[in-house]
Order: structure tokens, then sequence, then C-alpha cells
């Protein structure tokens, strides 16, 4: 007879965990972790691999885990078909190749909790990689709100060159990098440091001529 757990907890070498999905068919053990996303990301991987890790070190012999979001190219017709809704991605072998390099990564990690203060790592693109860290708030703190992360159209690794190689106020910007920069963020740079707002009527006028008669509005 087939068992479920939702949000089952589990605490290994002080690592606590919650299992998406927990499921015991005829004996065997086997995870589901449910991602938001349409397709399985390395971080996903990852993440779902630690649990694994830990849940399997707690004492329960997981043998499967899969990691399961939505097909994106799934059609609604009529009732919602959940089998279809949903894919179900197999990466229990993933999960066992990064089970002792995640558990060793995470005995790092709580050294360096433990340490009496924080330790010096400069700040930058990392630190929006592979998620925004939740110390931002903290290290964060006498960053310029004109620091080069706040311009548009450019990628976060770009962003983080900016910063590190001493740009710490996008209005101060060499000629040259401003050159490189996308059209959008070349504005921002030249609107700011001009302290002028920049105003395309043309473009405006145009794209208010082709809304149409029919708008819908949502507050």
């Amino acid at each position: 007879k087939e068992k479920i757990i939702y949000e089952a907890a589990f605490v290994h070498k002080d690592i606590l965990i919650m299992a998406d999905i927990l499921v015991q068919d005829d004996g065997i053990w086997k995870m589901y972790e449910v991602k938001s996303g349409l397709r399985v990301s390395p971080s996903n991987i990852s993440d779902a691999a630690l649990q694994f890790a830990v849940v399997r070190g707690a004492g329960i012999d997981v043998k499967k885990i899969s990691l399961v979001h939505i097909d994106g190219y799934y059609k609604r017709r009529g009732e919602i078909n959940l089998q279809q809704l949903f894919k179900i991605v197999d990466i229990t072998e993933q999960a066992f190749e990064l089970e002792s390099q995640l558990m060793n990564a995470a005995e790092e990690q709580k050294l360096i909790l433990g340490l009496p203060q924080a330790p010096e790592v400069k700040i930058g693109g990392r630190c929006f990689t592979p998620y925004e860290c939740d110390f931002r708030g903290q290290c964060w703190k006498g960053v310029s709100e004109k620091s080069p992360f706040q311009l548009s159209g450019i990628s976060r690794s770009e962003q983080g060159r900016l910063f590190e190689a001493g740009h710490a106020d996008y209005r101060s910007l060499p000629v040259d990098e401003i050159n490189l920069l996308p059209k959008m963020a070349t504005l921002q740079v030249k609107t700011a440091v001009n302290n002028q707002p920049h105003i395309d009527k043309e473009s405006l006028r145009s794209y208010i001529a082709g809304l149409g008669v029919e708008l819908l509005f949502v507050d």
C-alpha cells in the first residue's frame, strides 16, 4: 500500500530540510521536490540533492528522487489534466553523484557560521548567483543608489564587472565603458549625469496610437 507524507522534516548533521513529497510504494521510499519553474536548473538539482542526502543520512533509505515542474507546453482543454500539467524528472543519478560534495560544502559553511566575525568578502556580481544573497541588506548599506547594479539592460555579470573595476557610481563611468552599454543603460547614465529627464515623444505617440479603442486596466 502506498504511503504519502507532505513536508516531512529531517535533521542530519545540523542541517534541517523539509521534503516536499515522500512516497513509500511497496516498501520503497521515493522523494519528489516540486519547483515553480518550467525547466530543471542546476540549482534545482543541487538543492534537491542536498535534501536527498539529509533524508538518507537521517535514516530513510530513499532509492529515488525526482523534480516536478510545470510543463510549459501543456495546453488545457476542459478539465486540468494533472498528469500532463506536470513533468517529473528523475535526478537520482545526479543526486548520488553530488551527495558527498554537498555535505562537505555544508560542513565548510557551518565552520564559517561559527566564526566570531563575518569573513571579508568583497560584494559584487557573486551576491546574485545563483540567488540573491539574504545578507545584502547588511553588506550593501554603503552602496550608491547609482551603482552599476541599477543599470538596465545589462547582465548581472556585466554589472559586477563594472562595480569590481572600481566604478561604484555609474555617473563616473569612463566614455569607453559608456559606449559599450546598450541604449537604455546609456540613456540612464546620461540623464543621471545631466540631471535631466529624457522623454521620447515620438515613441510615446507611436505607442499610444497603436493601443486601439479597447483598453484593460488592472489596479
